[in-house]
């Protein structure tokens, strides 16, 4: 075998690769992983609205029940 065959052989092995590669990212009629990746950005972004209320108002309740500050249980209620 002489130096341009295998210089062959590896450029068809690479390009065996890259065509895997672009099905597998870019699909071949099926979502590929970068459609299926947009589809989770998609879904994260439609109910982070509702995560973040939801750390809001657990982070609300915490200091309500445990917290001195103003809007605290004990301040409320008369309990000191």
């Amino acid at each position: 075998m002489t130096h341009e065959q295998a210089v062959l052989e590896r450029l068809a092995a690479i390009e065996v690769t890259l065509e895997h590669m672009d099905r597998r990212l870019f699909g071949n009629g099926q979502p590929g992983d970068l459609a299926q990746l947009a589809a989770r950005v998609t879904a994260v972004e439609k109910h982070s609205w509702k995560i973040a209320g939801a750390l809001g108002l657990g982070l609300f309740a915490l200091n309500f029940l445990t917290g001195p500050g103003l809007l605290s249980a004990a301040r409320l209620f008369g309990a000191r």
